[in-house]
């Protein structure tokens, strides 16, 4: 008969005491570590761990262990992925979350990345009490907050500096007035058939449920809605999608209505000289916002295209090999296919018409452009795609997932930001191959969760009919 592990309950009545203080994280006990949620600023290092890193097979492990704790939590959401983090030798709540901490180690060994657990748990409160099997020398640093932020609300999208792009281009914002949700243009797709043009980006930009749906093959669960193939696939056909939505262009020309009354007020009161400053930066103002009042004239101009299919979906793993999955899980699949309206712009002629593959510990580069200027980061981001995959537990599902993290080396970076999800995942060759669709990345995590193309343009074959790739007519299958 074999022996029952031991289990451990983690120490919330100490996590209580220190949630005021000014500590980075609060220790939960056995390794466990609480980011500290009312430090919103998080100046911590984490990093993809190489595949072969002698601290990943044990760190896999419990991996699966958590897992199956966090099943067992009603309504759990949560993203569970091994990394490597770099603890700041200067910052002693953070060199506290060290497995070897003690009074006889130095600190640079103390500074050496260590194999860690990054949780991210919508609630942490659900594991007050919850017996876990005993921990391994591995630390389990928990974030609080949604595990799978996808699209951005409409109403969160700052209008400060809108512009009208004369052409829309992978990786501008794409807006559905619908959802009120803003999310990235992928890539446009060519159809093999004909000359038709088409964008894609992911699932929750028309899809109405804000979660993924659970795949009707998939054991059903008191409350939840199942999909039916392709017939749920096609429902938001003909959804509409702008850049930008007409109620944004509204408030942006308000807001700068309101700014510039504003400013009279204040050129009243001062000098001269202020006056005759503010008065240069209205008039340039002025010509940028006629453009703004002239598209709302034309509101269906800002039309980029209507919805042919799109999914958000829980869906059972349909890899042939059996063997490499030890455990029964489901993926997560999200994507928007839609028909554009009218020639907008095109891929970048260096990109091959198929994608490629996804490999651990390969670099990649996510490619978000900004127009607006919300975000000064882009249009390219340097990543690496983490050597073992995520764990999403989400309604009552655990999916396997890859996950890119940033390359560069420094604390509080973070791979991709709110509004980035739909953006194109490519390769570092000097003629890039599209790899993946970013679709979703943890509230307060540094890293992003990602689709393989081959995965979404084999789904849309399957829903549509339609053999699509990144480039029109004019490329050869020879062409290198």
């Amino acid at each position: 008969m074999p022996r029952p592990q031991p289990h451990i309950v983690l120490d919330f009545d100490s996590y209580a005491v220190r949630l005021q203080a000014d500590d980075e994280y609060l220790p939960l006990g056995h390794h466990w570590f609480v980011q500290n949620p009312y430090r919103r600023a998080v100046r911590a290092w984490y990093e993809a761990v190489p595949e072969r890193h002698p601290q990943l097979p044990p760190a896999e492990q419990y991996q699966r262990s958590l897992e199956y704790i966090l099943l067992q939590l009603e309504h759990c959401s949560a993203s569970l992925v091994p990394c490597l983090f770099h603890p700041d030798p200067s910052k002693s709540g953070q060199i506290h979350t060290h497995p070897l901490h003690d009074a006889t180690t130095t600190a640079q060994d103390l500074s050496n990345p260590i194999v860690v657990l990054h949780l991210t748990i919508d609630d942490i409160h659900l594991l007050r009490g919850v017996p876990i099997v005993a921990p391994f020398p591995i630390p389990v640093h928990v974030y609080i907050g949604d595990p799978l932020v996808s699209t951005t609300p409409m109403n969160a999208y700052s209008p400060d500096k809108l512009t009208i792009p004369p052409l829309l281009e992978p990786g501008d914002p794409l807006f559905c007035t619908r959802t009120k949700r803003v999310m990235v243009l992928g890539a446009y797709l060519h159809s093999t058939q004909d000359d038709a043009l088409y964008g894609l980006t992911v699932g929750h930009a028309v899809e109405s449920d804000p979660y993924f749906v659970p795949h009707r093959k998939l054991p059903a669960h008191a409350g939840q809605r199942h999909t039916r193939g392709s017939r749920h696939a096609l429902q938001s056909s003909g959804t509409a999608l702008s850049s930008p939505a007409p109620s944004v262009v509204e408030s942006a020309v308000r807001a700068f209505d309101d700014e510039n009354a504003t400013r009279e007020q204040l050129s009243q009161a001062r000098d001269d000289a202020f006056a005759a400053r503010q008065r240069a930066r209205t008039a340039q103002e002025d010509t940028e916002i006629g453009v703004l009042r002239a598209a709302l004239t034309r509101p269906h101009d800002l039309d980029v295209g209507h919805a042919c299919a799109a999914e958000a979906i829980i869906r059972p793993c349909e890899d042939p090999d059996l063997h490499a999955h030890a455990h029964t899980h489901t993926h997560l699949l999200s994507w928007t296919l839609l028909r554009i309206a009218r020639p907008q712009a095109d891929n970048a002629l260096v990109l091959h018409a198929y994608p490629g593959a996804l490999a651990r510990g390969a670099p990649v580069a996510l490619h978000v452009r900004d127009p607006h200027r919300e975000r000064p980061l882009g249009p390219h981001r340097d990543a690496v795609v983490n050597g073992a995959p995520a764990s999403v537990v989400h309604r009552g599902f655990v999916a396997r997932e890859w996950a890119v993290f940033p390359a560069a080396a420094r604390r509080g970076l973070r791979v991709a930001a709110r509004g980035d999800a739909g953006a194109l995942v490519l390769d570092d060759a000097e003629r890039p191959r599209a790899l993946a669709l970013l679709y979703a990345l943890p509230q307060r995590g540094p890293y992003a969760l990602v689709t393989p193309l081959s995965t979404v343009l084999r789904r849309v074959r399957d829903v549509t009919g339609l053999q699509l790739r990144f480039q029109g007519r004019w490329w050869r299958d020879n062409y290198s």
